[in-house]
């Protein structure tokens, strides 16, 4: 790590998450009991954008809420946490976002959400923050696909324009926006990755979209780490993850996310950067909830 050079700007979502523990996920049609339902905070954007704050990077927030008691408290967590959230917009006629998510017995989980004020945010809106915000070449974009195509396109654009480093994580998986090259780096999961380039084994799939992209494809595998794939045709990278016993995977890909765009900023390579993701993310599993407890800054302090 060479110290802190650049800046973590997150175009992405804020919910207000509502979890419930079962014994076993329940399937199609089938009806299981579960236990207290937890008020928790999430949002993939909020919840990588904390992740960064907490690794120690100076983290910056676009994202929107309703004009409504969960969005003032998330904002609240969020401050605490070290996020800027001055960029942050109350959209009236909206409600804040949700995700309503049960997890079973082995920390596995099952996800819905309900957009709210995240759907309603504009490319005009984020080019007006983003502007505010003077993006530099020295900064890190992080944007996910919890906001319309329409404005996490507009994100991408301004951040490849300012010359920041773009990372893009395509979570929900949907078609990529057109001029897909304006990515530095996209980090799909498993599932992401095939529904992104066709069911192949993982590492022909994220070597096919990094040749398609130009862009460099992190490839998150769970308990397994990570897979790096470079558009220029260097062998494939595998990162693996520390043996834990996870309780709770929700949320371990924020932290991932979160702290790779904060070790990038700090200025380590993208194998380094990868490979602190990983390990943050696997202590993350360690505790119940979408923003589990980060032990210390990156690299320390």
């Amino acid at each position: 790590m060479t110290g802190h050079r650049g800046r973590v700007i997150v175009v992405g979502s804020i919910n207000a998450d509502r979890v419930v523990q079962v014994k076993e996920l329940p399937g199609p049609g089938q009806t299981v009991m579960g236990g207290e339902l937890v008020h928790m905070h999430g949002g993939k954007g909020a919840n990588q954008a904390a992740a960064a704050a907490v690794a120690g990077a100076d983290v910056f927030l676009v994202a929107a809420v309703g004009p409504d008691q969960p969005g003032d408290e998330e904002l609240s967590v969020l401050g605490a946490s070290g996020v800027d959230c001055t960029q942050v917009r109350h959209l009236p006629g909206t409600v804040t976002g949700m995700a309503l998510i049960t997890v079973d017995a082995r920390g596995e989980n099952q996800i819905v959400v309900i957009p709210g004020a995240n759907a309603q945010l504009t490319p005009a809106q984020i080019n007006d923050s983003l502007s505010r915000l003077a993006l530099t070449p020295h900064d890190v974009m992080l944007v996910c696909n919890e906001l319309s195509a329409q404005a996490a396109d507009a994100a991408i654009l301004a951040g490849a324009a300012a010359g920041a480093r773009v990372i893009f994580n395509p979570a929900p998986p949907r078609e990529l926006p057109d001029g897909v090259a304006r990515f530095t780096i996209i980090t799909p999961n498993r599932s992401e990755l095939a529904a992104l380039a066709g069911p192949a084994e993982v590492d022909r799939a994220a070597q096919d979209l990094a040749n398609r992209t130009g862009a460099d494809v992190v490839v998150t595998v769970g308990a397994d780490g990570a897979v790096i794939a470079s558009p220029r045709g260097a062998a494939i990278t595998r990162i693996s993850a520390p043996r834990c016993e996870s309780i709770d995977t929700v949320g371990a890909g924020d932290v991932f996310n979160g702290v790779l765009a904060a070790c990038l900023a700090a200025g380590s390579d993208l194998p380094e950067a990868v490979q602190e993701g990983v390990k943050r993310a696997s202590e993350s599993t360690l505790w119940r909830g979408t923003r589990a407890p980060i032990p210390d800054r990156v690299g320390g302090d």
